[in-house]
């Protein structure tokens, strides 16, 4: 018999990836709180006689909004099409990344995971982001803070804008 609560009472984000575009490189997004996914429809109506007579609509994307207590320069490099900059070895090596005017963002894949009561899983794949926008930086307490991202998210032929799939049993989220 399969579980009771299979899908029914999901215990949040626990597990959250940033991947390039040609799924070759990955990234987690370190401490994330919330991946809120809002779908965008595309309507029209036909009028005639005083009333509506055809209405038509279709999903044509979405929006997502990701936020987390923190964030590796290397997901945020993927989000922006950098590569990081690295110099010297341990204990004094040195990490940039540098933002530039003009920087064209690049598309990325975004991977969720949230977990459920019987042990089993919900994953979420937005297969093809855009950043849109960027809700700051905040240096506190020694810790790089961004409060969240917004992103567009689009349709990338196969897997649609937005796939949700349920395991029954907990599972890895994809590497690529």
């Amino acid at each position: 018999m399969a579980s009771e609560t299979y899908g029914k009472f999901i215990y949040g984000l626990r597990d959250l990836k940033i991947t390039n575009i040609g799924g070759t490189v990955q990234e987690d997004l370190d401490a994330a709180q919330t991946l809120t996914f809002s779908p965008t429809f595309s309507s029209a109506e036909l009028r005639g006689d005083d009333v509506i007579k055809v209405s038509m609509g279709s999903l044509s994307g979405g929006t997502a909004s990701i936020s987390a207590g923190g964030y590796s320069s290397a997901a945020v490099a993927i989000m922006f099409g950098k590569t990081l900059g690295a110099s010297g070895t341990t204990p004094n090596e040195i990490t940039t990344l540098q933002l530039n005017s003009g920087d064209v963002m690049p598309y990325f894949k975004v991977y969720g995971l949230a977990r459920d009561e019987g042990g089993g899983d919900v994953h979420v794949l937005l297969s093809k982001c855009k950043v849109t926008n960027w809700g700051g930086i905040d240096f506190s307490d020694e810790n790089w803070f961004v409060n969240s991202v917004d992103v567009q998210c689009l349709d990338d032929g196969t897997n649609g804008v937005i796939k949700i799939i349920q395991h029954e049993t907990t599972t890895a989220v994809p590497s690529s």
